[in-house]
């Protein structure tokens, strides 16, 4: 606790303490640009003490002091609500046809501005425009000093589009799954490990796109078949025989399974649980934009079914599930580290 006071009353030498190692790992191969290398930093141990504890005193205050806007890093809030709140001005632009300007802005980071503050990548940053010619298009990105992106784009990994997303829009997805695979295929690994590894690594990936959109039955048995062909994997190249029905693998412990993630019972959770949220008034402004467009002063049970956007059509379709209160078996029922548990109490 000495450390604290003196830190208080600014009796602490912090230059001994707040600075750290830097080690630069490249991207690419034969890197020789600074932009080409991701900063990894040590900080003192000490100077890491202070500023959490320091950062805990804060935080209960942080959702006050903090514009309702700000959907990130503050206690309480979701990342990805952000990307909800786009997704919905995104639809209302395209289904009235308005003219609209999206802004999609990279930041330097620190290290390839020498310290001197945030600044715009333009060579990463995109402008995209609904209701203009092309060459008014052309003008405006010009302006900006953007290149002239188009939909579908992906926010914060998340595909986003002008209109309904495809079984082709969404595949990458599950490619990004195969992918993560590869450098652990031909491994030996025990079971045990390939459930963890594809509960906790493997799955994570779909998890932020399955709480907004229904994924088609056709990806569903892509990702389990993907899932399974990683789980009875042999050692190299062979393959073992599939000895029990990927179905029964991913059932829940207590039903007899190995309790290995189900893509679609955890697609059904999750976009249940967003639709547990809009009954219970648990959101900021991603809500406020979804009960104006669709309930409009009305009670969830009497908001309409059809139209709408993507999101939209996915959670209303589970209303039913919400009224009979049914629980569904899915795992990483939990906080997520970007949401409240998914097993909520549904009147």
């Amino acid at each position: 606790m000495a450390i604290f006071e003196e830190f208080y009353v600014g009796s602490i030498d912090l230059k001994r303490l707040n600075y750290g190692i830097i080690t630069l790992i490249p991207k690419v191969p034969g890197a020789s640009d600074i932009r080409q290398f991701h900063p990894i930093t040590v900080i003192n141990v000490i100077f890491r003490i202070l500023a959490k504890g320091y950062a805990n005193r804060v935080a209960p205050l942080a959702d006050r002091i903090t514009h309702p806007n700000q959907s990130a890093f503050i206690q309480g809030r979701y990342i990805l609500d952000g990307v909800l709140v786009f997704h919905e001005i995104l639809h209302e632009v395209r289904s009235k046809n308005l003219k609209a300007v999206f802004l999609k802005i990279d930041f330097h980071n620190a290290y390839d501005t020498h310290l001197s503050g945030l600044r715009i990548n333009f060579d990463k940053s995109e402008v995209m425009i609904l209701g203009y010619s092309p060459d008014e298009s052309q003008s405006i990105a010009n302006r900006l000093n953007c290149r002239l992106g188009t939909f579908p784009t992906t926010y914060l990994g998340v595909p986003i589009s002008d209109s309904h997303l495809t079984v082709a829009d969404l595949r990458p997805s599950v490619l990004k799954l195969q992918h993560r695979i590869e450098p652990w295929q031909g491994r030996w690994l025990s079971k045990a490990a390939r459930t963890i590894l594809i509960n906790l690594s493997l799955s994570r990936l779909l998890l932020f796109i399955m709480s907004f959109y229904s994924f088609p039955e056709t990806l569903h048995h892509e990702i389990g078949s993907v899932q399974a062909r990683f789980y009875w994997a042999g050692e190299g190249d062979k393959q073992k025989y599939h000895m029990v029905r990927w179905s029964e693998i991913c059932k829940p412990r207590d039903q007899g399974g190995l309790g290995i993630m189900s893509s679609k019972r955890m697609n059904l959770a999750l976009l249940t649980h967003r639709l547990w949220r809009i009954a219970n008034g648990d959101g900021g402004l991603w809500l406020q934009i979804v009960r104006q467009k669709y309930l409009r002063g009305q009670p969830l049970a009497f908001c309409a079914r059809t139209g709408g956007s993507q999101f939209w059509q996915s959670v209303i379709q589970l209303l039913p599930v919400l009224r009979r209160n049914w629980v569904i078996h899915a795992v990483l029922a939990r906080p997520l580290g970007w949401g409240p548990p998914l097993r909520c109490e549904i009147p």
